[in-house]
């Protein structure tokens, strides 16, 4: 397996390990309250925002799963993994910024609150399946292997910009969950 392919998958599994630990601080130090309330009637709960990152993993999880699986008949990657161009653009514009951890549109209506301990279980075992499913990457031509995002069909996007995507939109949601308790140092941490 090629040196650079590895550290680019420990990279990842330490990003979405990072993003655990966020996670872990943020319910640790929010009250059952804080967890489920909403800043004002626009804006996701810290509830709401990991509960979107549950199912948004969820979702990706078994495109993920399926397109490794077919990768395991195709020759190894040669080089190191690169974002295709819709991959690049989408988790570029995930990324959070100081406007964008403190504004998303509307409420999460598709989003049943559950207690903090509870979400938090759900949102970490669901983590430590990306992370499983990136180590199961390795080696493997992730360029090649494309899937079709859960959310939109008519979007696609090579593996590899799938797991850097999903970086992305754990550390946005994470930056909106800790403004919604009134963080703004740890939202843009």
């Amino acid at each position: 397996m090629n040196p650079g392919l590895n550290e680019q998958i420990v990279d990842l599994i330490c990003e979405y390990e990072e993003i655990i630990t966020r996670a872990q601080r943020l319910v640790g130090r929010t009250s059952d309250a804080a967890f489920v309330r909403p800043p004002d009637p626009h804006r996701w709960s810290p509830a709401e925002c990991i509960a979107h990152l549950i199912i948004a993993n969820e979702a990706y999880a078994p495109h993920l799963r399926k397109a490794l699986a077919e990768g395991k008949d195709l020759p190894p990657a040669t080089g190191k993994y690169r974002r295709d161009m819709v991959g690049y653009l989408l988790s570029r514009r995930l990324e959070p910024t100081p406007r964008s951890a403190r504004v998303t549109p509307g409420h999460s209506d598709m989003v049943h609150l559950k207690p903090r301990a509870e979400t938090l279980a759900s949102y970490v075992k669901s983590q430590r399946e990306l992370q499983l499913l990136a180590w199961d990457a390795a080696g493997m031509d992730l360029e090649r292997l494309k899937i079709a995002s859960p959310f939109n069909p008519s979007v696609k996007y090579n593996v590899y910009s799938a797991f850097r995507v999903l970086g992305a939109l754990g550390r946005r949601h994470l930056a909106q969950a800790e403004a919604a308790t009134g963080d703004s140092r740890a939202a843009m941490a």
